[in-house]
C-alpha cells in the first residue's frame, strides 16, 4: 500500500509538512493504520526532480518527515529513501542518531531566529530558481523598496 501527499506534523520540533510517498509494508511488529487491517511499517520516500546534492538539505528534509511520522504514529523508522528523477536512482538514507540530532538542532535554531522577529540576511543563489518555494520566498523582498520609504511618500501626499 502507498500513501500519497501524506500530511505530517510534530509538536516536539514545531513543524508541519507533507510526505511525497509513504510505502506501507505488512509487518507484524508494525503499527495499525486508520481504515486498514493489519500492522504496517512506514517507509517515507521523498521525490526530487534533479540529482543528488553535495549538501545535506534533502537528507534533513527526509529526516524531518521521519521525526513527524514517528511522533504521530508512535513508531520507529530506521530508514527512508530519496528518489532523484534526473538520475532515476533511489538512495537509502539511514535515519541515525546523528542525523536526527542535526535536524532537531536546525529546527531549534530556526525557531530561535523566528522568535526575534528579524529576517536574517540571505544570499540568493542559482538554486533559488529551482526551489519549490520560490513563489513565496523572502529573497524577492530584497529587490523591493523599503516599506518606510513607501509610507513616508504616501503620508506626505495625504
Amino acid at each position: 500500500m502507498v500513501l500519497h501527499n501524506y500530511p505530517v506534523c510534530s509538536s516536539v520540533i514545531g513543524i508541519t509538512g507533507c510526505c511525497d510517498i509513504i510505502e506501507c509494508k505488512k509487518d507484524p511488529n508494525g503499527i495499525e493504520l486508520p481504515k486498514e487491517t493489519g500492522h504496517w511499517s512506514l517507509i517515507p520516500v521523498e521525490y526530487k526532480r534533479g540529482k543528488p546534492k553535495e549538501h545535506n538539505a534533502d537528507r534533513y528534509q527526509l529526516c524531518a518527515q521521519v521525526l513527524c511520522l514517528e511522533e504521530m504514529h508512535r513508531c520507529h523508522i530506521p530508514v527512508a529513501f530519496l528518489y532523484y528523477g534526473q538520475t532515476r536512482h533511489r538512495i537509502q538514507v539511514p535515519i541515525d542518531q546523528t542525523l536526527r540530532e542535526d535536524v532537531q538542532n536546525i529546527f531549534q535554531e530556526m525557531h530561535e531566529i523566528a522568535s526575534t522577529g528579524i529576517t536574517p540576511q540571505f544570499e540568493q543563489t542559482q538554486a533559488c530558481k529551482a526551489c519549490s518555494m520560490s513563489d513565496v520566498c523572502m529573497p524577492r523582498l530584497k529587490s523591493l523598496p523599503a516599506v518606510s520609504g513607501y509610507l513616508a511618500k504616501h503620508i506626505k501626499e495625504v
